[in-house]
């Protein structure tokens, strides 16, 4: 059963194109059963920066968004520790679940990821139109870390 009509959510192949489009130097693999976009410009390292990944189904690790049951993905990614405390609050420890008051049901939503709060990950489960255009300035931030963390990593 499908949790909303497919003209109101966002595709993941469409998510993905237009953040190869909108930001250079990402290269996609499959990892951990998700499509994800490293940050490795010009293949410069031998692994790349975590930039985005798109879960289109459970794992025996991570299944509380139900992906599978709803025929739903979940986009994820990272946001400056003081970002994600502005958006959520507090970081939550390092548990495999996010605070218990956040739903890792909603959808078309900005929530902490359910696995990865405590390294200030936020998601969305299928996102519409409108909500991936106001996830454009905290993806703009995200990839702005990666290319820090990147040249970082190969400065040393």
């Amino acid at each position: 059963m499908r949790i909303a009509a497919a003209g109101d959510v966002v595709s993941p192949d469409a998510v993905l194109d237009r953040l190869r489009h909108r930001y250079p130097g990402l290269v996609q693999t499959t990892t951990w059963g998700e499509r994800t976009l490293l940050y490795n410009p010009g293949a410069a390292s031998s692994h790349g920066v975590y930039f985005v990944t798109v879960k289109e189904r459970d794992s025996a690790s991570d299944a509380a968004s139900a992906l599978d049951a709803r025929g739903a993905y979940r986009v994820s990614f990272a946001v400056a520790p003081e970002r994600y405390r502005a958006l959520f609050g507090h970081l939550p420890p390092r548990v495999n679940a996010s605070d218990a008051d956040v739903d890792p049901l909603a959808v078309d939503r900005l929530m902490p990821h359910p696995l990865y709060a405590w390294m200030s990950w936020a998601s969305v489960v299928n996102p519409s139109p409108g909500t991936l255009e106001e996830l454009w300035p905290l993806l703009d931030e995200s990839y702005a870390l990666v290319q820090s963390a990147h040249d970082q990593r190969r400065a040393g």
